[in-house]
């Protein structure tokens, strides 16, 4: 388990890059874009988390909450590099665009959440 704690990212994020410039080498950016989508630190985490939770299912249930708001916040960084992208505004405009709306979704769903939690 240590060895994939230690390098299983660094191994998953190299294979992916790998992947997409493989794919750009041979001019499938489509291709290249599902590649860098592939969630791979996620699973490693997960990995992470449940091997050193106290109370198990607690720290599932709140790793997996957490996941969900960071992957409408992807979708939201997704959304809004489209709508950058279509305005002819460049790669740095892009990502600023990008990880706008993935930490405005963030924010957004976590006030959501306590919110739902106070109720509770």
């Amino acid at each position: 388990m240590w060895a994939l704690e230690s390098y299983g990212g660094l191994a998953v994020s190299v294979l992916v890059l790998v992947a997409v410039e493989l794919a750009c080498r041979s001019g499938q950016v489509q291709l290249a874009a599902a590649a860098a989508a592939i969630p791979t630190g996620l699973p490693l985490a997960l990995i992470i988390v449940a091997s050193k939770a106290q109370q198990q299912e607690e720290a599932l249930v709140s790793f997996s909450e957490a996941t969900l708001r960071g992957a409408a916040g992807t979708l939201g960084f997704a959304v809004a590099m489209l709508l950058a992208a279509r305005r002819g505004w460049g790669v740095p405009a892009m990502l600023l665009s990008g990880y706008s709306a993935w930490f405005a979704t963030w924010l957004a769903l976590s006030a959501l959440k306590a919110d739902a939690d106070k109720g509770d």
